[in-house]
C-alpha cells in the first residue's frame, strides 16, 4: 500500500483502519488487538506482529517520519520507530520497568500497597492482564513527565475517579531538583514514552523556562484566571489527571479532587494558591503506628462479647462489598477486587448477634488499609482481630478525634499528621461516622 488509504484487510484476525495516507514502513500499533500487535506497511501487503515477550519489534530501515500521531481513541495510533526497537504496549509499563523507586518511595500509596501501585514485569517479561497495580485500574489517570529529553521520569501523579465528577490524588512526586523550578511542557509524540493504547495515561515532557509573562496592563480576568505557560511541574501535573479524568466543563463548579499530604511535606502556596486545593477537611488526621499487644490491652475494656468476627472468604466477599457500598454510597467493586487480590491481604467480616453485617477490616503486610464499622465496639473487635494477623506493630490511619484515635493516641509508637484538602468540598455521600479506619493515600476512605 503506497500512497493510497489501504482497504480494510484482517491479517491474524485483525481489522486494520487507517484515515490517512500511508507509505511503505509506517509502523501502525493496534491497541485492540490481543495480544498487542504492530502492523507494517510493507509494498502491498500489511503484516501483523505481536509484541514479543521481550518487547522487541523489527521494522524495515527505511522509516518515515510519522504525520498522523495525533489518533483518536480506539483506531490505529501510528508511530515511528528506528530499525529496531524496544517498544511496549503501555505508557505505565514503561515506568513500571523505569527505575522511579526514589520518586515514589516516599509517597502514601507506595507504603501503603507495598510494591502495588505500578504494574511489574512477569517473569517472561510481560505484565498480567489483570490489574495487577492500582494505577491499572479503569478509574486511575496517570501523568508522567520527562526531561527536556524525554529519557528519564522527573515526575509522577495521578488520581483516581471514584465518582463521575469526583476524583482523589494517589501520586503527585516531583524530582527534588525540579520541585521549584518552572518550564513549559509539551506533549510526548512519536515516542516509546506515547501511551500508544489511548488509556488514561498522559505522557508530557518538561522544559526549564523561568520566562514571566508580564500581565499587569491586561484586565483583571486575565490576570486572575490565565494559565502561565511557565509552571512547575506539579502544577502541570495535576491540571493535566484531573482534567482527563474529569473533563474540563464546569471543572470548578461541580466537581472535586481531594489529596492527602503529610504535615510539613507540601508547599501551600502551590497546592493552594495555584492549585486550587483551598478547602481544609473538617477533621485532622494521623497515620499512627502501635504495638499490637499494647492495642488489645488498651481496647480490653470495650465490651465485644456481642460481636462475631469471621475471616474474610469467598463466602463473605460478597457480604463485604455490600456493606462497603452502603457507607461510602459509592460501586467501589473494582477497586476492592483489586485489594483483596493482592498477595499478603488479610480480611475480616464483623456480624451481631443477629448474624447481620456490621463491619469489615482489610489490612496488608502491617498496614491496617480499612476498618468500616456500625460501633465502636464492632471497629475495636475488627482491629484486634486484624492486629492478631499482622505482626508485632500495626499501622493505621483514623481521625484524630474519633474513636481510635483518642484510644491510641497514647500509646502510638509513631505518629505522622495528615492534611486533607479539597478542591470544592468536603465529599459528603459518605457516612464517616462508619469509618473508623481509611485508606489514606490510595482511596478517599
Amino acid at each position: 500500500i503506497v500512497g493510497s488509504p489501504p482497504p480494510r484487510r484482517s491479517p491474524a484476525n485483525l481489522t486494520v483502519e487507517v484515515d490517512s495516507v500511508v507509505v511503505a514502513g509506517q509502523v501502525f500499533y493496534s491497541h485492540t488487538a490481543n495480544p498487542p500487535t504492530f502492523l507494517t506497511i510493507v509494498s502491498e501487503s500489511v503484516r501483523a506482529q505481536p509484541v514479543s515477550a521481550s518487547g522487541i519489534v523489527h521494522t524495515p530501515s527505511s522509516i518515515p517520519s510519522c504525520y498522523c500521531c495525533d489518533c483518536p481513541p480506539r483506531r490505529l495510533c501510528c508511530i515511528s520507530l528506528p530499525p529496531t526497537t524496544t517498544v511496549h504496549p503501555s505508557l505505565l509499563v514503561m515506568v513500571a520497568q523505569t527505575d522511579v523507586s526514589g520518586l515514589i518511595q516516599n509517597s502514601k500509596a507506595a507504603q501503603m500497597l507495598n510494591g502495588s501501585l505500578l504494574p511489574r514485569q512477569s517473569a517472561n517479561g510481560t505484565c498480567p492482564d489483570k490489574p495487577a497495580a492500582l494505577l491499572q485500574l479503569n478509574e486511575a489517570t496517570t501523568a508522567v513527565v520527562l526531561d527536556a529529553e524525554g529519557r528519564d521520569v522527573v515526575a509522577l501523579a495521578a488520581v483516581l475517579r471514584y465518582a463521575p465528577m469526583q476524583a482523589y490524588c494517589v501520586l503527585a512526586e516531583v524530582d527534588e531538583q525540579l520541585q521549584r523550578k518552572t518550564g513549559r511542557i509539551e506533549p510526548v509524540a512519536n515516542s516509546m514514552w506515547c501511551d500508544a493504547a489511548g488509556g488514561e495515561h498522559i505522557g508530557m515532557k518538561f522544559a526549564l523556562d523561568d520566562t514571566k509573562k508580564d500581565l499587569r496592563l491586561q484586565p483583571m480576568f486575565v490576570q486572575a484566571h490565565i494559565r502561565p505557560e511557565s509552571r512547575v511541574p506539579l502544577e502541570h501535573m495535576i491540571d493535566a489527571v484531573t482534567e482527563k479524568a474529569l473533563g474540563i466543563k464546569n471543572l470548578e463548579l461541580k466537581k472535586n479532587t481531594t489529596v492527602d499530604l503529610y504535615e510539613g511535606t507540601y508547599d501551600s502556596n502551590v497546592w493552594r494558591d495555584r492549585i486550587g486545593f483551598c478547602v481544609t477537611d473538617r477533621c485532622d488526621y494521623a497515620e499512627l503506628t502501635v504495638a499490637s499487644d499494647a492495642l488489645r490491652k488498651q481496647l480490653a475494656n470495650i465490651d465485644i462479647s456481642e460481636v462475631k468476627v469471621q475471616p474474610l472468604g469467598a463466602d463473605t466477599m460478597q457480604q463485604m462489598v455490600e456493606y462497603d457500598h452502603a457507607v461510602s454510597q459509592l460501586n467501589r467493586e473494582e477497586y476492592l477486587s483489586f485489594l483483596t487480590s493482592l498477595k499478603g491481604i488479610v480480611g475480616a467480616v464483623a456480624y451481631d448477634s443477629a448474624d447481620q453485617v456490621t463491619g469489615y477490616a482489610l489490612a496488608l503486610g502491617t498496614n491496617l488499609l480499612q476498618c468500616y464499622a456500625e460501633t465502636e465496639s464492632a471497629a475495636a473487635a475488627l482491629v484486634c482481630h486484624m492486629s492478631k494477623a499482622v505482626g508485632q506493630s500495626m499501622t493505621l490511619n483514623t481521625a484524630v478525634d474519633s474513636f481510635l484515635g483518642v484510644q491510641l493516641a497514647s500509646i502510638a509508637t509513631k505518629r505522622r499528621a495528615i492534611q486533607r484538602f479539597h478542591t470544592r468540598a468536603v465529599p459528603s455521600q459518605v457516612k464517616w461516622e462508619k469509618v473508623f479506619v481509611l485508606n489514606i493515600g490510595t482511596h478517599l476512605l
